[in-house]
């Protein structure tokens, strides 16, 4: 009867801790050379601002810069959130430029989010009593070409 009840006890105290745990989100875009031609780009805020157990904790400022092939896809945001929306989540000053054949087409956060818009968002939850979601998408426009 007493292994029982430690049982118990402990059961309980793990869904407890389970439920009390917040709810993230992995928010990942990637950016696809719909272009017939490489481009090279420049992703300024690649990781973006962190939020957990609702502190905000300032990320490094990175700068990514790649270069893609025709066809090829890279990562150009990737963030863990406690807001799972990517406006909220996207710092204001987030910059993605697209550089091929001498011209430049610059993305700020409200080109970006209307870009994003065109693309299709897929969202998977990790597992029984996660408290992870993932949501990710890829730009894939040909406009986007320089």
């Amino acid at each position: 009867m007493k292994k029982f009840f430690s049982f118990l006890c402990l059961l309980m105290i793990i869904s407890n801790a389970c439920a009390h745990r917040p709810i993230e989100y992995n928010i990942k875009i990637s950016f696809r050379n719909a272009c017939d031609y490489p481009v090279q780009i420049k992703v300024n805020k690649y990781f973006g601002r962190h939020f957990h157990f609702n502190k905000e904790e300032s990320a490094d400022m990175l700068i990514k810069e790649e270069d893609l092939k025709a066809g090829e896809t890279t990562s150009v945001f990737d963030s863990f959130s406690s807001y799972k929306d990517v406006k909220t989540t996207l710092p204001d000053d987030y910059k993605l430029e697209i550089n091929a054949e001498g011209k430049t087409i610059s993305l700020d956060k409200k080109e970006f989010l209307r870009a994003l818009k065109k693309s299709d968002f897929s969202r998977e939850k990790c597992g029984f009593m996660c408290r992870t979601y993932s949501f990710s998408g890829t730009i894939n426009d040909p406009s986007l070409c320089p």
